[in-house]
């Protein structure tokens, strides 16, 4: 625990309260009430629940966004699989060198991230 506590209102918005256990390295916040109460606890969990989406819709997200807008491939070369939030793509891009700025759907800049295709006995593999 630190001390001071790292505490938050009830009012604060989800971003406020991951922002604040990332940055204190908590992995709960007390909420408190404006006079000192307290009034619950809130849980990476808790954070968390609320970016959730279903994998079908992951999915859709990454062929339109990351295959079509991205790769300016088709995506009748890829299988794109989602399973508890984590995609994996399969197939045969041809050549990929597009380079994005902003991670697909997020809106914000995550750094830059770069595709490529690689040969192994077999099968091809984006990296």
């Amino acid at each position: 625990m630190t001390t001071p506590p790292v505490t938050i209102t009830p009012g604060e918005p989800v971003t406020s309260a991951a922002r604040l256990m990332y940055n204190a390295r908590a992995k709960r916040l007390p909420v408190v009430s404006e006079n000192g109460h307290l009034a619950g606890i809130i849980s990476r969990a808790d954070v968390l629940s609320v970016y959730g989406r279903p994998d079908e819709e992951i999915a859709q997200e990454t062929t339109k966004n990351v295959i079509l807008n991205e790769f300016l491939s088709d995506p009748g070369c890829f299988t794109v699989t989602v399973k508890d939030g984590i995609v994996t793509l399969e197939g045969r891009p041809g050549t990929v060198q597009q380079v994005g700025t902003s991670w697909p759907g997020s809106g914000e800049s995550k750094g830059s991230y770069r595709c490529a295709t690689a040969s192994l006995p077999g099968r091809n593999v984006i990296l």
